[in-house]
């Protein structure tokens, strides 16, 4: 999709909302980065403002308040969230013993949005986090063994060096060499083997997420999964092909309406 016809969105009203705490810096970042799409900072503090309107089933009607503005749903094309649940300290203009009562209403209310939301989610909720699973490690093995993927044993211990009182390095490290590899909607940012790359994916599918990061770590003759994070780290590349990624959906929920 061109540059220009993402201005032409923008210009129509059509935004990006990244879901954030107030302090996340990186989170501005990506603001400030995307302002040609439309992008705009949604906070908790948010949604303690007066301008919400859930509505349903017309989710389209729905009225959000992001950066003290009221807009409608309709003109979301993508959310970002990148927090994992609201906590007290979010709610700080909240009487203190209120803060447990209303945390818990806007976690609930935002799980119910982010789900019904007619828009990409990265990543969408589930019943434990506002983004993406939020699994142990042993867990993300568990579903990669359910679909044939080689992984690593699991042993909990730590060793620690007398003199320092703290985790020896080698120890931790049992791996020499790993690669990890981060996916959006499929598409790898990773130079990898093919065959690592569809392991990837197929957990990322099963998950079902939209952006995961997923380590391999050579055992032997084969790769072996490690890991997998869907909070990976954003390289450049993964910055600018998210906004195209939201847009591409926005486009073809327009096309199927008019077609």
């Amino acid at each position: 999709m061109s540059v220009e016809l993402d201005r032409e969105r923008s210009a129509e009203n059509k935004m990006i909302v990244v879901l954030a705490h107030h302090w996340d810096s990186e989170a501005r970042m990506l603001v400030e980065r995307w302002a040609r799409y439309g992008a705009s900072l949604m906070t908790p503090a948010d949604l303690s403002s007066s301008g919400w309107s859930y509505r349903v089933p017309d989710l389209g009607a729905t009225k959000m308040v992001v950066s003290q503005e009221t807009i409608c749903s309709a003109d979301v094309v993508g959310v970002y969230t990148r927090i994992p649940a609201i906590v007290g300290s979010d709610v700080y203009h909240i009487a203190l013993e209120d803060r447990a009562y209303v945390v818990a209403e806007m976690n609930a209310f935002l799980l119910a949005l982010l789900t019904s939301i007619n828009c990409r989610v990265i990543n969408r909720p589930t019943a434990n986090t506002l983004s993406g699973p939020n699994w142990r490690q042993e867990q993300w093995l568990a579903l990669a063994s359910k679909l044939g993927i080689p992984v690593a044993p699991v042993c909990h211990g730590v060793q620690y060096d007398v003199a320092s009182s703290s985790p020896r390095q080698e120890d931790i490290l049992s791996f020499r060499e790993s690669i990890t590899l981060t996916l959006l909607d499929g598409r790898s940012f990773t130079s990898a083997d093919q065959v690592l790359t569809r392991r990837a994916y197929s957990l990322a599918q099963a998950a079902h997420v939209d952006l995961l990061s997923v380590t391999f770590a050579r055992s032997d003759d084969e790769f072996i999964l490690l890991n997998a994070d869907p909070w990976p780290v954003l390289t450049e590349e993964i910055v600018e092909a998210m906004p195209p990624y939201f847009f591409e959906w926005s486009s073809l929920l327009e096309q199927a309406g008019t077609a």
